[in-house]
């Protein structure tokens, strides 16, 4: 992938998000991506999402030496949609518009993009298997059980996610289709005809589940697992740090922590 997406120009919250003509693609009243009928849908593997997780993780880790060194944060609750950071000037922003607890229903083959020749934001939708694109992405439909954050308006929820480079496609898709009991953190793009849409934050890893034992697990973290949640454990200990009030940051506070 030759672009990354910004957010507010100093933090790069998705790689996902740019501006380009879209070719392939519908957008319903909310600006969640429609694919085009008759697209796949990926039939879940059995592996419990290891694979999914171990390609973020890795990708994660590659990314954040490389060139997001800054963006990443250093605690959970510093991602929870009453968050908030102001940058110079006084602007304030959130990393995540909202969480989603719930259930997956599928997941789709969306489109491609090429990022052409150049180092530019822009890019030009292309087919899912076109030799062409850069990246390929999916949607992602949840049956939501809890939502904190932005009103969904609906128990279900849509969002892309790309898959990460030098992995198969196919087979991220299908191991994330096999997760249980999802928790997402989300981020609405606010940029060029990416306006709208949903997409996972801090380079996917904050895409986890709730496992046997009522705990949230987050295994894109590598063994900053533990750390990077602190005491938000739980479900019911994730909702309530994010039901209370607001609270502003100076951005310059945020600590950064590496994926191992």
């Amino acid at each position: 992938m030759r672009a990354l997406g910004g957010l507010l120009g100093a933090v790069v919250v998705c790689a996902l998000c740019g501006c380009g003509p879209v070719t392939t693609t519908t957008t319903t009243a909310s600006g969640d991506a429609t694919p085009l009928a008759g697209t796949r849908t990926f039939v879940p593997a059995a592996d419990g999402g290891r694979y999914f997780f171990e390609q973020t993780r890795r990708t994660a880790a590659a990314i954040t030496e490389a060139v997001l060194t800054g963006s990443r944060l250093s605690r959970l609750d510093q991602a929870l949609p009453n968050q908030y950071f102001e940058i110079e000037g006084g602007e304030t922003f959130r990393f995540a518009d909202l969480v989603a607890i719930g259930d997956l229903e599928s997941v789709t083959e969306l489109e491609g993009h090429d990022y052409g020749p150049g180092d530019g934001d822009g890019y030009v939708v292309v087919g899912f298997d076109d030799p062409r694109a850069d990246e390929v992405l999916a949607q992602v439909t949840m049956r939501l059980t809890r939502h904190i954050g932005e009103d969904t308006g609906s128990d279900r929820l849509t969002f892309q996610i790309g898959a990460p480079a030098r992995t198969d496609p196919e087979r991220y898709f299908a191991s994330l289709a096999g997760l249980d009991d999802v928790v997402v953190f989300l981020h609405r793009s606010r940029d060029g005809l990416s306006r709208g849409r949903l997409f996972p934050i801090e380079s996917r890893v904050l895409i986890g589940t709730i496992d046997p034992d009522g705990l949230l697990r987050f295994p894109a973290l590598g063994r900053d697992e533990a750390a990077y949640l602190g005491e938000l454990t739980t479900p019911a200990r994730l909702v309530e740090a994010a039901t209370r009030p607001p609270t502003t940051s100076p951005y310059d506070d945020l600590l950064t922590v590496p994926v191992r």
